[in-house]
């Protein structure tokens, strides 16, 4: 069934008429969605090198073609887990240190702040 037929059907028609037109008008309205599709992807591309040209002639540089990731199933994962990527966790053989006592030393000022490159606040 040709398309211009099809066109200036109403609903009370398509009711009406049997299941072997229905059948033919539903595949020529597939077969010219699917047209416009195809029609619609080429002249997308199209556009877009005409704009990358432009861009180009401006002196600009055009859309840059990204390949999409082959690991989107991995970095999906990675994003469900959520958090920090893990550190180094603690080490299980370090030992503690114990401090058995702790003195006093009076430091001159002036040695400190050269060590440190501070200010010594003074205490009263």
């Amino acid at each position: 069934m040709p398309f211009a037929d099809i066109k200036n059907f109403t609903i009370e028609l398509f009711s009406k008429l049997p299941v072997k037109m229905l059948v033919g008008a539903i595949k020529t309205l597939l077969n010219k969605v699917d047209a416009q599709e195809n029609k619609i992807t080429e002249l997308s591309s199209e556009n877009q090198k005409l704009k990358d040209e432009i861009n180009r002639l401006k002196g600009e540089k055009g859309k840059p073609d990204i390949a999409k990731n082959k690991d989107d199933k991995k970095d999906s994962d990675d994003k469900k887990k959520g958090g920090k990527n893990g550190g180094r966790g603690k080490n299980k053989n370090a030992k503690e240190i114990e401090i058995h006592n702790t003195e006093e030393k009076d430091v001159e000022k002036k040695i400190f702040q050269k060590m440190h490159n501070t200010k010594v606040l003074e205490m009263s």
